[in-house]
């Protein structure tokens, strides 16, 4: 079968839908009539502005957004509404715009030379600011954008940014348990940086599972806020960082059910990982298993609260720092986690009592 590339799929939507210039799009926004719609990454946004007046709906979610019969779907966006949509160069805006008509949308658009070309014209570009805290300078921003852009660059390891993460959870299955608490630590460079962690309300008559072990009781969490509550929170936290858990198929598992479950996972999204029990094999003692209290006693680390989210995370933390000057190339990185920019970030977390 003869493969289809990615500029055949281009052309053959730019042929089907309505293409604008810049010209014709000022004179829709003139007459108010039109929604733009900026599909770019939200880096992309912090770094260059957007057209004044343009909403944000990331490439990856505009079927889930737009599709009324989808569980994701945001009501703002009606069949019965003019859009626009754009992003750098007019070639993922095509595809968009050439899904939204599949979808039904009838009345929709793209602009031709994209944002580039907007911005080639001369025209007003509106500064984004929404998404500035999670960046500590303007080079932050550009630095994610470019090494997410670029999957062929080889991070090593102790140049990496890492967030370090624990769930505890009210049982072993991300699709029947829930999580009742999480943190997260980052680390770059061997030094540990700043944490965050909250207990997660469940929901009502949740059964709390293993409390012996967890130590979490129901009327801790009544009054935490939900996954949902806090989803940008963790988002933003994780952005530009490879993600480190002990056996991490476990706590991605729970990542992926519970931004699922709250409509906060974008199609495609990954989460690039590394599991810190791989680093047994740098302790100074061989342990005899690789669970998380016979490495972190391989390495001569404490665990103050075992099963207390924040504690666990900060001793996978005290694991991947003395190692990361020893790492040298034996393991690189492709690829660092991409936020989708979505939700916002609330602020919110309630600490479990002391």
């Amino acid at each position: 079968m003869q493969r289809t590339s990615i500029n055949d799929l281009v052309a053959k939507a730019k042929s089907e839908i309505e293409e604008l210039s810049v010209e014709e799009v000022k004179g829709e926004m003139s007459e108010g009539t039109v929604t733009l719609v900026d599909i770019r990454d939200f880096r992309e946004r912090l770094l260059e502005g957007t057209i004044p007046g343009a909403v944000s709906a990331p490439r990856g979610m505009i079927e889930w957004w737009f599709d009324p019969d989808s569980p994701y779907h945001k009501e703002e966006f009606t069949f019965d509404s003019r859009y626009v949509l754009f992003c750098s160069l007019g070639w993922r805006s095509a595809l968009a715009t050439f899904a939204l008509k599949d979808l039904g949308f009838k009345n929709v658009a793209h602009l031709k030379q994209g944002f580039t070309g907007w911005v080639n014209a001369n025209q007003t570009v509106e500064k984004v600011t929404s998404g500035e805290k999670w960046f500590n300078n303007h080079n932050d921003v550009k630095s994610s954008l470019e090494i997410s852009k670029n999957s062929s660059i080889h991070m090593r390891f102790e140049d990496t940014k890492f967030a370090c993460i624990d769930f505890e959870t009210t049982g072993f299955s991300p699709k029947s348990s829930r999580a009742i608490e999480l943190a997260i630590v980052g680390i770059q460079h061997g030094e540990i940086g700043d944490s965050w962690t909250s207990l997660l309300n469940p929901g009502p008559d949740c059964d709390m599972g293993a409390e012996h072990i967890h130590g979490i009781n129901s009327n801790w969490v009544s009054d935490a806020p939900t996954f949902s509550d806090v989803a940008g929170d963790i988002y933003a936290r994780l952005d530009g960082s490879v993600i480190v858990a002990h056996n991490v198929s476990f706590d991605l598992g729970f990542l992926y059910a519970e931004m699922d479950r709250c409509g906060c996972l974008p199609r495609g999204l990954l989460f690039p990982n590394w599991d810190s029990r791989k680093a047994s094999v740098y302790a100074p003692m061989t342990p005899p298993t690789r669970k998380l209290s016979d490495v972190t006693d391989a390495f001569g680390i404490d665990i103050a609260n075992a099963h207390q989210a924040l504690d666990d995370t900060y001793a996978v933390a005290e694991i991947v720092a003395p190692i990361t000057p020893r790492v040298g190339d034996d393991i690189l990185f492709d690829n660092l986690f991409s936020s989708p920019g979505q939700p916002e970030p609330s602020g919110l977390f309630k600490l479990r009592p002391r």
